[in-house]
């Protein structure tokens, strides 16, 4: 009876444990996803303030087509670092259980 009751207490921890983690993860992507928005908006404005200034066609496609290519290439790092950051996320969410359960398993 009291290994049960010990090992629902390690299976009560290590629930919290892994919750916990998760937590702090999503937090993290949560407050990335924040920032990437707020650069995206910072620069969306900045291309609208830039095209009040246009004096000509061939300037306004010269302006868009290095603004499409800054977006492409900023795009193309913050889905990197998203990425990247999701599977540290789900490693480390992921890691409190499968240490746990080698743990009961020995």
């Amino acid at each position: 009876m009291t290994d049960h009751i010990g090992t629902a207490k390690q299976a009560t921890k290590l629930f919290e444990n892994t919750y916990a983690t998760t937590v702090d993860g999503m937090r993290e992507y949560s407050l990335k996803v924040l920032e990437i928005a707020r650069t995206n908006a910072d620069t969306a404005f900045d291309y609208a303030q830039q095209i009040m200034t246009v004096k000509s066609p061939s300037e306004m496609m010269e302006l868009s087509t290095a603004h499409a290519r800054k977006q492409i290439e900023t795009l193309t790092a913050q889905t990197k670092e998203l990425t990247t950051l999701g599977q540290k996320v789900a490693a480390a969410s992921g890691e409190p259980h499968t240490s746990g359960s080698r743990k009961s398993v020995q």
